[in-house]
């Protein structure tokens, strides 16, 4: 019995100090702004680079495919909503289970939608799956550091590429990050499901946040998309509200914020809305609604033998609801990223209760009158008793 007692506590021991390991990249000479790449651990190809959601290839830095040497040739500077890496990656000795990105080398942010399923050619040259990586920038002109990264199934962090815009983030002292992105539920939204559509027109969520926030971000949406014949353009808007009340009384007022969005199918384009400002810490809703819910084009799928009359949609990342205390949804629970003060203890904290508006009693005209004339009476009843007393006198 205690040699097996001993056992336990030495198996105990052992896992208790088991690590997650980081294989971490290095840069030639510090350099930063080159792109590294970890072909020792992966087979790997960074083929496309989207800037605020235009290819490399429209902003003219040449053809689809080693988007390493296009960021090399041409040094991204300025204050950016995002970038896009899209490409493919295997790991040689494991296999991947999430894919994510780091900033200025801070804490991995994972998300399902980064991962795209591989076809033959990538498969046979070594691609696990293909990847195309959301990142929201820190809004500031200090150099950030970018590192996509993929997880294994046994739990080990891989850098797989990491480059710097701004400069060269590995010399002199690194910026203090104090913004970073801060979903409603990490991971989640991968899958379709908060449908907005003529019969269901908008979406909102109410939250409290602990510190300050200046963008709105979706990792991933879908639309409509008359060139594939599923429906026409979608037009649909963002807004963000200050909590009044309730929340129907809160979308009743001017938004503080809004963006307008037209959608090319899916993700198309990325959806970032800077809000230009910080917004200080307190209780928010923000709400997606479809502008054209009725306009309708006769289109034809693929699978459609014949057209028939769609309307436009809009599809948001649906999760189940993290803490109901927290977020109150109209229509189904959704996932938005901000970009978010970090601070300490939770970002999300719980919402204030509903409450009813409450009503102003104004006084009608009549009862107006009535109060008039009371007064008036009270006053003349005053000035006939002291002329009564002058006249005793």
């Amino acid at each position: 019995m205690k040699k097996a007692l001993v056992i336990l506590l030495a198996v105990a021991l052992v896992l208790g100090t088991m690590t997650v390991s980081v294989f971490a990249l290095d840069h030639v000479d510090g350099d930063t702004t080159k792109v590294a790449r970890n072909t020792t651990d992966f087979d790997l190809s960074f083929d496309t680079f989207y800037l605020d959601g235009v290819s490399h290839m429209d902003m003219g830095w040449g053809a689809d495919g080693a988007a390493n040497e296009k960021i090399e040739a041409n040094p991204i500077t300025g204050i950016h909503q995002n970038l896009t890496v899209r490409g493919w990656m295997g790991l040689k000795e494991t296999d991947i289970a999430e894919i994510g990105y780091k900033i200025n080398g801070g804490e991995p942010v994972f998300d399902e939608s980064f991962k795209r399923e591989a076809e033959g050619p990538v498969i046979n040259a070594g691609g696990e799956m293909r990847m195309e990586v959301l990142v929201p920038l820190l809004q500031n002109e200090d150099p950030q550091l970018i590192t996509v990264v993929a997880k294994s199934v046994d739990g080990d962090i891989y850098e797989a590429i990491e480059f710097s815009i701004n400069g060269n983030y590995g010399s002199g002292v690194a910026p203090v990050e104090t913004y970073g992105a801060k979903a409603i539920l990490d991971n989640g939204g991968g899958a379709i499901g908060t449908w907005i559509n003529a019969g269901n027109p908008s979406a909102a969520v109410k939250f409290t946040t602990a510190g300050a926030f200046n963008a709105i971000n979706l990792g991933i949406y879908w639309a409509s998309n008359p060139t594939v014949g599923n429906g026409p353009k979608a037009e649909w808007k963002c807004e963000l509200f200050k909590f009044a009340y309730n929340m129907e009384n809160t979308v009743a007022q001017t938004p503080l914020k809004v963006k307008e969005v037209v959608s090319d199918g899916d993700n198309n384009p990325a959806f970032a809305f800077d809000l230009g400002e910080d917004m200080p810490a307190g209780t928010y809703v923000v709400k997606f609604t479809l502008t054209n819910p009725e306009y309708t084009e006769s289109l034809q799928a693929a699978n459609e033998e014949a057209p028939s009359d769609k309307k436009p949609y809009l599809v948001l990342p649906k999760i189940d609801n993290p803490a109901a205390a927290n977020f109150e949804y109209q229509n189904d629970a959704f996932n938005i990223v901000l970009n978010a003060e970090i601070v300490d203890g939770d970002f999300f904290v719980a919402n204030p209760e509903n409450t009813d508006v409450p009503t102003e009693t104004i006084p009608k005209t009549g009862d107006a009158a009535v109060a008039m004339i009371a007064v008036i009476a009270v006053l003349a009843m005053g000035a006939a008793v002291v002329f009564a007393k002058k006249r005793s006198f």
